[in-house]
């Protein structure tokens, strides 16, 4: 068949009109190591002190993890999900974006829609998060969910999850990526604090047997007008309003914007 200018240009605004729908339609591919972009948060707050008098106290991502960087994240580690990394809410009942699962365990691969490429993920609970700081930790590498990618890095988990074996220890003197704790979000400005979605810390507490032995953590809120507080939970709650984001130590040598 021999194509004309007329084929050509029906074929071009065919591709215009398909992708001018309100979500961006992307295959998102198992990548090389990306770069998160980070903003400093700094000691005090101290009133009438500039920041370039201030002490930087740790680093935080720029914006929260997104859809897009947590299907790189499935994508490399959960073709055997061995820890629940993906939620079938992902699919049906996030607000502004869909990730689909697709093939049979050991063989799973994911696929996103979203609204905005700063889309954030939600649907995880602390233990997914913890993961996701393992892998960053251990170069996004790509393999099955063991001590080379998501049981040991920042964090030492080797298998914990919130309902079982619920304790994990922080990686003190390695770590190069962390969730922040309670009292380090407390020193965030809002303007950084962004949204009023729920966000992850890994300040956990001990599960209230009488009730659950689940292990509850604390989330961070953000109130228009009265700053930003904390909220415990369940350690293994999954919403559509609860993300996370990551931090790094003042010495961390990645990206910074």
């Amino acid at each position: 068949m021999k194509f004309t200018p007329q084929h050509i240009f029906s074929f071009l605004f065919a591709l215009i009109f398909l992708s001018s729908g309100s979500f961006v339609n992307a295959q998102v591919e198992v990548s090389s190591e990306e770069k998160i972009p980070l903003v400093p948060v700094y000691c005090g707050p101290e009133w009438g002190v500039s920041n370039i008098d201030k002490h930087i106290s740790y680093w935080i991502a720029k914006n929260n993890v997104t859809v897009e960087q947590y299907t790189r994240f499935l994508n490399a580690v959960a073709a055997t999900d061995a820890y629940q990394l993906y939620d079938q809410r992902m699919s049906c009942l996030a607000k502004d974006y869909k990730i689909i699962r697709s093939g049979i365990s050991g063989h799973y691969t994911y696929a996103a829609t979203y609204d905005t490429p700063l889309t954030s993920i939600t649907f995880v609970d602390l233990y997914c998060a913890l993961r996701f700081c393992n892998w960053l930790q251990n170069g996004q590498p790509i393999g099955n969910q063991d001590e080379t990618t998501t049981e040991r890095g920042a964090y030492i988990l080797d298998g914990a999850t919130a309902t079982h074996s619920g304790f994990f220890t922080m990686n003190e003197n390695g770590a190069k990526w962390f969730i922040p704790t309670l009292d380090q979000w407390l020193q965030v400005s809002l303007d950084v604090l962004g949204d009023n979605m729920s966000l992850w810390s890994d300040t956990i507490i001990s599960p209230l047997y009488f009730l659950s032995s689940t292990w509850r953590a604390y989330s961070i809120q953000k109130r228009t007008l009265f700053g930003s507080y904390g909220l415990s939970i369940f350690a293994n709650t999954k919403d559509r309003i609860l993300g996370f984001r990551v931090a790094a130590p003042v010495a961390n040598e990645f990206l910074r914007h």
